[in-house]
């Protein structure tokens, strides 16, 4: 053998070991980029009196199963951080009116809501959207009615095992109560409430 060949053989050797190195950190990369997103990623603001919210985070249960548990939040709403109880108003096909009461802490008044939600549901994704319907029933003197609501829940395929779901809302919680509170109640809830709801739903997954 040449030189000359001895060195295009070690060069070829090197090159290859090179894209062999390059193809599995890629792979790495790409496999580390497509890990589901466990704990929820929560950002609030405010302009005007309104308060808005996004959370996002990778669940490994099915739209039909948070769907489910959604229709049953007035049997049962633990899942729902601060919830006291949720009555179902109206119903028809994909439409519902829902009251929710909420607690807060002393010595803030609890709130309550009403909401219009209508669904949209395939294998793949779901969509559940919330409009305020603070007028359609009596106030409450126990409660502060929180208005203008608005908001979407959302579920699409984001992997061959997993789902990204996310909440998008805004509202105003009215009567008195200091913009760190609200701030911090709305992130803090909004957290606990996509745990809370990840940890039922994993359990009937299993």
């Amino acid at each position: 053998m040449t030189i000359t060949s001895a060195m295009s053989y070690t060069t070829i050797f090197i090159l290859s070991i090179i894209s062999l190195s390059a193809t599995t950190g890629l792979s790495a990369s790409v496999n580390k980029s497509k890990q589901m997103k466990r704990d929820p990623i929560v950002t609030t603001s405010k302009k005007d009196d309104i308060y808005f919210v996004h959370a996002e985070m990778d669940v490994n249960f099915t739209p039909s199963e948070f769907l489910t548990l959604v229709n049953a939040s007035d049997e049962d709403c633990s899942w729902i951080a601060n919830c006291r109880k949720v009555n179902i108003l109206s119903k028809q096909n994909n439409v519902q009116i829902i009251h929710t009461k909420l607690s807060v802490n002393w010595p803030f008044k609890d709130r309550d809501m009403v909401v219009l939600t209508v669904y949209s549901l395939n294998e793949e994704s779901l969509s559940i959207t919330l409009s305020d319907q603070s007028t359609y029933t009596d106030f409450n003197k126990d409660y502060v009615r929180i208005t203008d609501v608005t908001g979407e829940w959302k579920m699409i395929k984001n992997g061959p095992e997993y789902y990204s779901l996310s909440y998008r809302g805004a509202a105003s919680p009215n009567g008195v109560i200091p913009d760190w509170f609200a701030v911090n109640y709305l992130a803090d809830s909004t957290k606990k409430t996509f745990l809370a709801l990840n940890k039922r739903l994993e359990k009937t997954s299993e």
